[in-house]
């Protein structure tokens, strides 16, 4: 059993970054698109 719940505490705290990353690539994904759009634009 603590063989679980070191576990469950390694999935807890891997998700949290696993939900930070994908966060910021959306970040930075968005950021991109619009600068995409910006160029278009002046172009």
């Amino acid at each position: 059993m603590v063989i679980q719940g070191r576990i469950d505490n390694f999935v807890k705290s891997n998700y949290l970054v696993v939900v930070k990353y994908l966060s910021n690539l959306a970040m930075v994904e968005r950021k991109n698109l619009i600068g995409m759009r910006q160029r278009s634009y002046k172009i």
